[in-house]
């Protein structure tokens, strides 16, 4: 312990405004770290600051063996999902001996450039809602061996819907696009039900349409417009009447 504190002190006395993650020791650090390429569970991460650090493939660094790339859709998981439970994402990539990025490196970076063009407003400076998530998908991320013995082939459903609150809004991110128009988010009926608050608008990042939408017992319905802002789902910005708590 004394030797945990000594290191953390001596970063601090050379860069005060630095932050220390856990694996300092010893119950010191800043914020959490849960582990590599893993996402912790359920309430774990309530009430703390915490990041996972993720790879682009199986491994740190590069690996000429390693072709297990992530696909843009896994990547977006990861992203939401960490977003959702209030944990910030801290994606390596890892060059060549001669410094150049591999060029699968490059096409997953750029497509993930692309979504949050559109939809970097419902990550970057959001935090938990009273919610993280529903639908029928469920996934654990327990690290970087897991993730390799099962590799990820979980095709998400159009119920599948992670929350995050900024600035009074709540965004409902999805990594599907349904077959038709209609959705239905069930958890804004208990939104309703338990604060007893209404919703005034409902709009789609990146999309100038109109959306036509309802609330009743069963949640919002929302008709989503026939273009699309990204092949990667979308996002639903909902603003309600009235200040939304804050889940920090």
């Amino acid at each position: 312990r004394s030797q945990s504190c000594e290191f953390y002190k001596l970063a601090y006395d050379i860069q005060p405004s630095c932050l220390i993650n856990s694996r300092v020791g010893n119950e010191f650090g800043d914020y959490w770290i849960p582990g590599d390429n893993k996402i912790p569970e359920g309430e774990d991460a309530k009430d703390m600051y915490w990041e996972t650090p993720g790879t682009l493939n199986n491994t740190w660094g590069y690996k000429s063996f390693d072709m297990d790339w992530k696909s843009t859709n896994e990547l977006l998981f990861w992203i939401t999902e960490i977003t959702s439970k209030g944990g910030n994402y801290l994606l390596n990539v890892g060059p060549t001996s001669e410094g150049i990025f591999p060029e699968k490196n490059l096409e997953q970076l750029k497509a993930i450039g692309k979504w949050m063009d559109v939809n970097g407003e419902s990550v970057y400076g959001t935090t938990t809602w009273r919610v993280s998530r529903e639908g029928p998908t469920k996934l654990l991320m327990k690290g970087s061996g897991d993730r390799e013995r099962k590799g990820f082939t979980t095709d998400f459903k159009t119920e599948d819907f992670w929350f995050s609150a900024k600035n009074n809004c709540i965004y409902v991110t999805s990594l599907k696009w349904p077959d038709g128009k209609q959705i239905l988010i069930k958890s804004f009926a208990q939104l309703k039900e338990e604060t007893k608050q209404e919703i005034k608008n409902v709009e789609m990042l990146g999309c100038r349409e109109k959306l036509s939408w309802k609330m009743d017992e069963n949640g919002l319905h929302v008709s989503l417009p026939v273009q699309r802002p990204n092949p990667n789902g979308y996002v639903l910005k909902i603003s309600p009447v009235g200040t939304i708590k804050s889940y920090e």
